[in-house]
């Protein structure tokens, strides 16, 4: 159980300092990015050539292979990209911790806001709010946001 927390701690402290991706060589090294590289002849090449040696800790990451995808840190650790999440995605919202779950449908993500997560408001979709008279609100903010269940096993 120690590995696991281990690996889990990295990955939360590789995340928070941009680290996005870890991927293993050709050569068996293994690599962190800062966004998904791509397979090279040899290697993975991210767009702007961020990588990092992992080599202190590559027994942690058994399971990174050359074959495989790169490792989404993001993925593994269950952090959603906000800015990624398609509108009218069933989403589950509140306004604090000591409000109810609501059932709404996303529309997108302003990170500058108290509260970031804008919704079609009381239950409305992208195809019925359509349907609402111009100048009635047909969205809503919300402090807290997460993804359904159903959205989440389809990731």
């Amino acid at each position: 159980m120690l590995r696991n927390d281990l690996k889990k701690g990295l990955l939360n402290y590789l995340y928070s300092i941009g680290g996005r991706f870890i991927a293993r060589d050709y050569g068996g090294e293994l690599y962190l990015y800062d966004e998904k590289p791509e397979r090279s002849m040899l290697s993975f090449m991210a767009q702007n050539y961020y990588r990092e040696s992992m080599e202190c800790v590559e027994e942690l990451f058994d399971e990174v292979k050359w074959q495989n995808s790169p490792l989404d840190i993001g993925e593994e650790l269950g952090i959603v990209d906000w800015s990624k999440v398609p509108d009218n995605t069933p989403v589950y919202v509140r306004r604090g911790e000591h409000d109810i779950w609501k059932v709404r449908h996303f529309t997108q993500y302003n990170p500058e806001k108290a509260r970031p997560f804008i919704c079609y408001w009381g239950g409305l979709s992208k195809n019925t709010a359509a349907n609402i008279e111009p100048g009635v609100p047909i969205v809503t903010a919300w402090e807290e946001c997460r993804l359904t269940l159903e959205e989440k096993s389809n990731d």
